[in-house]
């Protein structure tokens, strides 16, 4: 009796997983119809051409990085790779340092393995130590656009041969705003 209580569970929530992505997939046809037929594609807003030079006496409140389709995120505490879902990124940040160079702090990798598909699946975490840099100035902003990661251990110390990867935040939200239907650069992960 528990064993088939427990397949009725299973089949309800794959039953409500299915109905949620139907749902999804026709309100993004339906928007997808209305803006290939309303307006043409444009560049997302705000993307002011970079100068050449950058403001290293730039304040760290006019420090960003990209995450997803917002332009202006700074000192986010939680980075996303699978922006749809959130079934791949980075959380608990904590920013050591905040510069117009670099930024540099910690936090907890996560991933979902999707097994046997993403609503069942199980989350696994991984310390790591972060990197932020490659800046680019944008009229009174800096923005930093590449991140990168390392697996450290419980005293922060990097973990050879452990998770290590990297992330471009400008081509991820150039993408999700370029169109809503071409999935975004997902990190790297090297291991």
């Amino acid at each position: 009796m528990k064993r088939m209580a427990t397949k009725v569970g299973r089949f309800a929530l794959l039953t409500i997983a299915c109905l949620v992505l139907l749902i999804g997939v026709g309100i993004a046809l339906v928007r997808s119809h209305h803006d290939a037929t309303s307006s043409p594609v444009t560049s997302p807003t705000p993307w002011p051409t970079p100068t050449s030079v950058l403001n290293v006496n730039t304040p760290a409140s006019h420090i960003y990085t990209y995450m997803c389709e917002y332009p202006k995120s700074h000192k986010p505490d939680s980075i996303y790779f699978a922006c749809a879902d959130g079934n791949t990124g980075i959380s608990d940040i904590h920013w050591s340092t905040w510069t117009p160079r670099s930024a540099q702090g910690t936090g907890t990798y996560f991933a979902n393995d999707c097994k046997p598909y993403c609503a069942a699946g199980k989350f696994s975490y991984t310390h790591v130590s972060l990197r932020l840099d490659t800046p680019i100035q944008m009229g009174p902003d800096i923005y930093l656009t590449q991140l990168s990661y390392q697996q450290i251990d419980s005293t922060g110390r990097n973990v050879k041969d452990g998770l290590t990867g990297t992330n471009d935040m400008a081509s991820m939200y150039i993408q999700m705003n370029l169109s809503n239907t071409t999935p975004a650069h997902p990190a790297t992960p090297n291991k």
